[in-house]
């Protein structure tokens, strides 16, 4: 919605705190998920309103059990992202939210965002591998250099990396992995990038890196971290500070 300038739509009432990036560019309510859901602004939404919510078993218990015992009844969408790279991804949200979008936008709006879409893809698909290893962490990388619990595994940019041979990085089939030691030493020696990745809160378009020394880097980029456009924007901008990164060029 923000892509399409319809993020202050009168449509949109509420946006999860996910998306709290946003928060600058929209005025309406901020809805918590997960446990702590909050009932009192769903229950201010509208009868019959559509509620959009990424893949999760937990949330969808939570508005289905929330949706059969509130008197209003409000139409349940879930957005599935698992196992789709950022293109896959985004196609199927278009397509999934063009019916809701057809009184709104208009064809062509559709069309430039798709461009835009495949144009980045293109641009993507012809660079060259990335030079050694990658591991990227959910979250920041300390200054004496602590590692986040979890490496990004199949999950967000990844999934379009591996499956197009661009990067050598963790081979499990899990979205996020716990590391060992022993795999840190060994990787380490390989002269492997160890990369903390934060979702920043500013919406500049452009990624803020801090550089540890010459194998460890934190990256904050705004929704690194959700699946969408954001995510497409970061791999562009990444593929761009790269070669920095790995000519030291980086202060």
């Amino acid at each position: 919605m923000f892509e399409l300038n319809k993020l202050n739509d009168p449509s949109v009432q509420a946006i999860f705190q996910n998306y709290k990036f946003l928060n600058q560019q929209f005025k309406g309510d901020w809805i918590s998920g997960g446990i702590y859901l909050s009932k009192k602004l769903l229950g201010n939404l509208r009868e019959g309103s559509d509620i959009f919510f990424d893949e999760s078993k937990d949330l969808r218990t939570e508005l289905e059990f929330y949706n059969k015992t509130n008197t209003k009844r409000w139409n349940l969408v879930e957005i599935k992202s698992k196992g789709r790279d950022p293109f896959e991804f985004m196609e199927s949200l278009i397509l999934l939210l063009q019916p809701f979008l057809e009184k709104s936008l208009c064809k062509s709006d559709l069309e430039s965002l798709r461009s835009e879409i495949n144009q980045a893809r293109s641009f993507l698909m012809s660079e060259k591998p990335f030079k050694q290893p990658i591991y990227f962490f959910l979250g920041k990388i300390t200054n004496q250099i602590k590692l986040p619990d979890l490496i990004i595994g199949r999950d967000l940019f990844n999934v379009f990396w591996i499956k197009e041979k661009k990067i050598e990085t963790i081979t499990s089939q899990f979205s996020y992995i716990p590391w060992s030691a022993s795999f840190y030493n060994q990787e380490k020696k390989k002269g492997a990038l160890f990369i903390g990745l934060v979702d920043n809160l500013e919406l500049t378009n452009k990624a803020i890196i801090d550089k540890l020394d010459n194998q460890h880097f934190n990256i904050s980029y705004p929704g690194v971290l959700l699946p969408g456009l954001t995510v497409i924007h970061w791999m562009k901008e990444f593929v761009k500070i790269y070669p920095q990164m790995i000519f030291k060029k980086i202060n």
